[in-house]
């Protein structure tokens, strides 16, 4: 990410943009904004002709992966990336930034995903622990700790009761906010 926002900042300069990092000009700003969903639509649109069998060329499976999707997915979702990394530059957002607020997201959406699943599969996902079991509940938990989340009894029982986004919440917080 580091490498991505240091030669963005140098394709703004080659622009010849008003805006410079941490010094963001309000029109230049909105139209990377507009950039990133009109090359968002075109990520879409690369998706819906994957899912269409009818927009298949003729001979492809309608459910494999196309190189030529693959190829299509990954140059407009780098579209996207340029003007997302343009809108990080012109914030002055760092790649440290960038990655302790990905985690603090990841830990929170984690939570979501546990609040949904019921208490009985979060208890029996950590029954043996640290050898947590693999299903959708063991592997959300191995991710959390992976991020640092405490393994201790308190914070185990605290996580197989009724509000397991609570605890993560807090984790998230303290952690990452």
């Amino acid at each position: 990410m580091k490498t991505i926002l240091e030669f963005q900042e140098k394709f703004i300069a080659v622009l010849g943009l008003k805006s410079s990092r941490g010094n963001a000009d309000p029109v230049e700003l909105l139209a990377a904004a507009i950039g990133v969903a009109v090359e968002g639509s075109e990520v879409l649109n690369e998706l819906n002709k994957f899912t269409r069998p009818w927009k298949q060329t003729e001979g492809e499976d309608p459910q494999a992966l196309t190189p030529r999707t693959k190829a299509a997915v990954i140059e407009e979702s780098i579209d996207v990336l340029f003007y997302i990394a343009e809108i990080f530059v012109l914030f002055d957002i760092s790649q440290d930034d960038v990655e302790r607020e990905y985690k603090r997201k990841l830990v929170k959406n984690l939570g979501r995903v546990l609040s949904k699943i019921s208490a009985a599969d979060r208890e029996e996902a950590l029954l043996y622990h640290p050898l947590v079991k693999e299903n959708k509940s063991g592997n959300a938990f191995m991710l959390l700790f992976e991020l640092g989340m405490p393994s201790d009894d308190d914070t185990l029982l605290r996580l197989t009761g009724a509000s397991p986004h609570v605890v993560i919440n807090e984790f998230a917080d303290t952690k990452y906010g």
